[in-house]
């Protein structure tokens, strides 16, 4: 029996011993940043029809940071930028996928990876 708990603790020892622990920066309130005027390209309303009832979410920056509202409820969420066209909904962890056209426009939000959400020309 002593032999068993003998090694896994000369592990344990030699962890806390001798290796350092990895050095931790200040954490970002995001995942990565990027300039508000880079995510102007990502707001507008986009809609969706569920069963004949039209829905509606609309993309706004607030402090610079993008975020998502419900417009059935006025429900707003956090939406973080990972990388690329990509994002996250913080909190869901949803993924946030936003299509462009040719012209490099963004046309649609895909949410979750399957409700595709088409946007309002204004």
């Amino acid at each position: 029996m002593k032999k068993y708990l003998t090694i896994p603790l000369l592990f344990i020892f030699l962890h806390n011993g001798f290796c350092k622990p990895y050095p931790q920066s200040e954490k970002s309130t995001s995942f990565c940043r990027i300039k508000a005027d880079s995510l102007d390209a990502y707001t507008g309303k986009f809609q969706k029809d569920f069963n004949g009832t039209m829905f509606y979410l609309n993309f706004s920056l607030e402090n610079g940071e993008l975020i998502g509202t419900q417009l059935w409820d006025n429900q707003k969420m956090a939406i973080k930028h990972l990388s690329g066209d990509s994002f996250i909904v913080l909190g869901l962890d949803w993924s946030v996928k936003f299509i462009r056209d040719k012209e490099e426009k963004v046309t649609q939000v895909v949410v979750m990876g399957k409700d595709a959400w088409t946007k309002v020309k204004s």
